[in-house]
């Protein structure tokens, strides 16, 4: 039950009154003996007795009197949603749900799907009454209402301006919706609304993703946020069929992970065409920042076909930077015609190798193989490699600054100082990678004793195990980025590797992952993470000098992984911070050196919009910046301030996939939002006017109440004439008589 006028409520307080009445004015009476009242008799009570019930029933009847007349001006309504005593001329406040999900922008018949259900909206508006109110919710990645109080449907200027001219310019949806939190808006906004009656209409193409079908605890919310009755939820569908081909780009991948400046860099990515015919001539644009470099074209690609396309670009400056791939092919849908990714471009990355000898004296020969996999093709490259290697001996390394350098490699070692192990443990913890290569020059007593003691463990090692018979080598972790270049190809590239020594190793089980391994199960990757900050430990089993394997002579295999390993170890603790592709919702995060000092930052949205940011500096001497809106694919821009060269920084949120997905509501769907009662029904626009003409207002109680203050006032008008007549045909009693007489004799005063 809800009331109309609830502040009239206050009003049943004044049926007190007549209480208070009666106990203020009660006869007090006061015995007093006096000399005659020896001489009277007993008189009969009976009929006074009589009359004291009849007396509390006026008073009770009294109190329901103001009572009822206070609860009639609050003008209850019992809201049923299936009978009402109001008729059609009695206004009602109106809610209608447009939604704007990424799906409605499909192109039906040369107009959009959001367009045909601007289309419906006329007509339900053409359907209402004049003295309806109106409020239009957009249901996107957010629900916005386009005005903040209701419209009345007589305005026709007024709703054309404000509702109408607005829903026409707004851009084509990038994101999803969620209709039940769209309806639990509206309920809102309906109670805010001053007329009994309250409906709201949801104009959708039905989408099972954004109805969110079976989430019973979302769909209940709608009922537990509606402050008073629930307002009924009728669904309108727009009849629209999606008939032309959809071109879809997805995800840019670039290749290498860490792109350098200077570097050739790979843009892959696939063009989907899911019919149902088939297209030709579409024409791919790359753009870098805006600015157009690059075309390429497919020249013919079937229904349901996938082709995988890609750009080669040449990133001459460093930091942060933006790409773009369009199409201007005209599809089915025009928001999945381009694909948007963000990347950090590296000066270069600074890698100390550790060799095995004590003294500097020496040619460091086991550890040039590393070096000079990390720049194999020097000429083709066209510059610097992206690593830097510095080659040091044990005893240079005790004495160097390791915080400049973006990953360690120690290398086939006799023996290290414990205080260069801590100072690795530390470093690793702090968010970078070690390296660590168990060649013929290791001992047990370092793998077994100095690790564990330092807190570098894998596992427990045992002897240094030789075969004439090189065994299988085997990738055990398929996940694994070290290893993925080598899966590319389709085939196995390490079984090539001549393998003739490797360390036994029962690894750690709770927090030791095995990357490759020989046939026999003996691990010859393993990794493990350090502390909480993203820091890796990676371990070799074999050497890489030769005497172990071929493995540096086999290029294929060797450069790949040695790459692949120093861009695993140098991203580790920063790889959360250096995602610049992103899905919708996901944290943006950035991290940065705490010098020079940030005062404040700003994210600007795809829409234009400004969120100001706060960065927050964290143990280590680095700056944490984190922020959740990412709801709205697009490009978003990071800007700090004072920024210099490393402002601004891009991400880029792409569409979810799931949201085009073509499911739509099915009769079942129907029935369940209806027997759990979450909506009313579907309905089209011309039977807006028989709903709010029977469903809506609920059972109106005030006639009701009005008629029982009638019923209480004519009882007690008539139970008061009642007792008046009783007391005035009550005769006198003899010993009344005596009294009067005794009391007052005749001819003296009053």
């Amino acid at each position: 039950m809800s009331f109309m006028m609830p502040i009239m409520l206050l009003g049943t307080a004044l049926a007190a009154i007549p209480l208070i009445i009666h106990l203020l004015h009660r006869r007090k009476t006061t015995p007093i003996e006096w000399s005659a009242m020896l001489f009277l008799q007993p008189s009969e009570t009976t009929q006074k007795q009589k009359r004291i019930p009849e007396h509390w029933l006026l008073l009770i009847l009294r109190m329901l009197l103001l009572g009822f007349i206070a609860f009639l001006l609050s003008m209850p309504v019992l809201s049923d949603g299936g009978l009402s005593v109001i008729g059609r001329s009695t206004p009602a406040d109106v809610v209608v749900i447009m939604d704007h999900s990424i799906s409605t922008g499909f192109i039906s018949g040369r107009r959009t799907v959001f367009s045909h259900g601007i289309v419906l909206l006329r007509s339900l508006i053409h359907h209402l009454s004049p003295d309806d109110s109106l409020n239009i919710v957009v249901a996107g990645h957010r629900n916005d209402s386009l005005s903040r109080h209701g419209i009345l449907i007589a305005d026709r200027t007024r709703i054309e301006r404000r509702f109408i001219l607005p829903l026409e310019q707004l851009p084509a949806g990038l994101s999803g919706s969620s209709i039940p939190s769209a309806i639990r808006y509206a309920q809102a906004i309906a109670q805010r609304g001053n007329n009994l009656k309250k409906v709201i209409f949801v104009i959708s193409n039905d989408r099972v993703v954004s109805w969110k079908i079976g989430r019973t605890g979302l769909w209940a919310s709608t009922r537990t946020a509606s402050a008073g009755r629930l307002v009924p939820v009728y669904n309108i569908k727009i009849p629209a069929l999606v008939t032309e081909s959809d071109v879809s780009i997805g995800p840019l991948h670039i290749e290498p992970r860490i792109p350098g400046a200077g570097h050739p860099a790979h843009i892959i990515f696939t063009v989907e065409n899911s019919g149902p015919l088939a297209v030709s001539g579409v024409r791919l644009r790359l753009l870098v920042n805006g600015q157009p470099v690059a075309v390429t074209q497919i020249r013919e690609l079937a229904a349901g076909k996938t082709r995988t396309c890609r750009f080669k670009y040449r990133f001459h400056t460093a930091g942060s930077h933006w790409l773009e791939v369009r199409t201007h092919f005209q599809d089915a849908l025009a928001a999945d015609n381009r694909s948007l990714a963000a990347v950090k471009i590296w000066n270069h990355l600074s890698v100390l190798i550790i060799d095995h000898q004590v003294g500097s004296i020496g040619h460091y020969r086991n550890s040039r193989f590393i070096a000079a996999a990390l720049d194999p093709f020097p000429q083709e490259q066209g510059g610097p490699a992206l690593a830097t290697p510095v080659v040091v001996s044990i005893s240079r390394a005790a004495q160097m600054h390791l915080r400049k350098f973006d990953a360690i490699i120690l290398n086939d070692p006799t023996t290290v100082p414990g205080n260069l192990l801590t100072r690795l443990n530390l470093f690793a913890r702090t968010g970078r990678g070690v390296w660590i290569i168990a060649g013929h020059h290791t001992n047990d007593h370092f793998l077994n004793t100095e690790l564990q003691s330092h807190g570098l463990s894998v596992g427990t090692f045992g002897q240094l195990k030789k075969s004439q018979r090189p065994p299988f080598i085997v990738i055990r972790d398929r996940r694994s980025e070290i290893v993925k270049p080598l899966l590319q190809a389709g085939h196995n590239q390490i079984v090539g590797v001549t393998l003739r020594g490797w360390w036994a190793l029962k690894p750690e089980i709770n927090n030791t992952r095995v990357i490759a391994a020989t046939g026999d199960g003996d691990p010859l990757m393993v990794e493990r993470d350090l502390g909480s900050s993203g820091g890796r430990l990676l371990v070799w089993t074999t050497g890489v000098g030769g005497q172990l394997n071929d493995w540096p002579t086999v290029a294929a295999s060797f450069v790949p992984l040695v790459n692949q390993s120093i861009v695993h170890l140098a991203l580790a603790g920063r790889e959360l911070s250096s995602r610049r592709e992103l899905n919708p919702g996901s944290m943006l995060v950035w991290t940065g050196p705490g010098r020079p000092p940030i005062t404040s930052a700003q994210l600007t949205l795809p829409d234009k919009r400004i969120i100001p940011l706060h960065p927050r500096l964290e143990p280590g001497d680095q700056y944490l910046i984190t922020s959740s809106h990412t709801a709205q694919p697009g490009l978003h821009r990071l800007t700090l301030k004072p920024g210099g060269k490393r402002s601004p920084i891009y991400y880029c949120v792409a569409i979810d996939p799931r949201q085009l997905a073509p499911a739509e509501l099915t009769p079942a769907d129907i029935h369940w939002m209806k027997n759990q009662r979450f909506i009313a029904g579907s309905i089209t626009p011309n039977r807006a006017a028989t709903i709010l003409g029977t469903a809506v207002g609920g059972l109106s109680v005030w006639p009701l109440i009005a008629i029982l203050v009638l019923v209480v006032m004519v009882v007690e008008g008539w139970l008061c004439r009642r007792l008046g007549r009783l007391q005035s045909d009550d005769p006198p009693t003899e010993s009344d008589s005596d009294i009067t007489a005794a009391a007052y004799p005749t001819g003296a005063p009053w």
